[in-house]
């Protein structure tokens, strides 16, 4: 139950955090574009499937990832299980590439080319300037959770499986980072406390009125560029 609860949780936050990005991306640089992405049945169903996804990959780890008698002790998601370490050798990287990497990339390119388009805005307005600087904000916001939450526990662990895997007998060393490895795990649950920040940023009121300042800014440029026809 510990495992399957913990990585529907993590690996939940990651799929959605980038999920996030992308539909920032859409809206805010191709925001005259009609997108799947926009619409609310498509983004429900969207969920609906990575929830059920995340519960498929939570049962498999359940089963796979048994907890186990290690002398008197029983042990769970432990590098004492000598049995998984080939198992936690394999899925970590797994999770490495595919819960981590992947979309971390994903999510850094969507929001660098937001930050490119928010750095071209002509920002004239109290009211434009509020919204260029809520949405920086938003992009440092989801920076900082994949940096100080996801991060130190994905290269910890990784360094942990190589180390059993091929150092077991650093006894000493795979203690200290199993003791780091425990403790990247609080880091990893902060993002419960800073995801609300990005809903806050992503809000419909946000939404509406950043789409709203950004036809103001074409229309203001399709008569600047009719003037100048007009001229010559």
């Amino acid at each position: 139950m510990s495992i399957a609860l913990l990585s529907s949780h993590f690996y939940g936050s990651t799929i959605f955090l980038t999920l996030i990005s992308i539909h920032r991306y859409v809206a805010v640089v191709h925001f005259n574009r009609s997108s799947c992405i926009k619409r609310k049945e498509f983004v429900r169903k969207l969920c609906a499937g990575v929830w059920s996804l995340l519960l498929i990959q939570a049962l498999i780890f359940a089963f796979t990832l048994p907890t186990s008698t290690e002398g008197k002790n029983k042990q769970c998601l432990s590098i004492h299980q000598t049995k998984l370490t080939e198992s936690y050798f394999v899925i970590n990287f797994i999770l490495f590439i595919f819960g981590f990497l992947l979309p971390f990339f994903v999510s850094a390119a969507c929001y660098s080319r937001l930050a490119n388009t928010l750095t071209r805005l002509n920002i004239s307005t109290a009211k434009g300037l509020k919204v260029k600087v809520k949405s920086q904000r938003m992009i440092g916001v989801c920076l900082v959770i994949f940096a100080l939450c996801f991060l130190p526990l994905n290269v910890v662990r990784t360094v942990g499986v190589i180390l059993k895997k091929y150092y077991p007998q650093q006894c000493r060393l795979l203690l200290q980072f199993e003791t780091a490895y425990y403790a990247t795990w609080i880091f990893a649950g902060v993002n419960s406390c800073l995801d609300p920040l990005l809903y806050y940023f992503g809000s419909q009121n946000f939404r509406d009125t950043f789409q709203s300042f950004r036809r103001g800014q074409v229309d203001i440029q399709n008569r600047s560029d009719s003037e100048m026809t007009g001229n010559f």
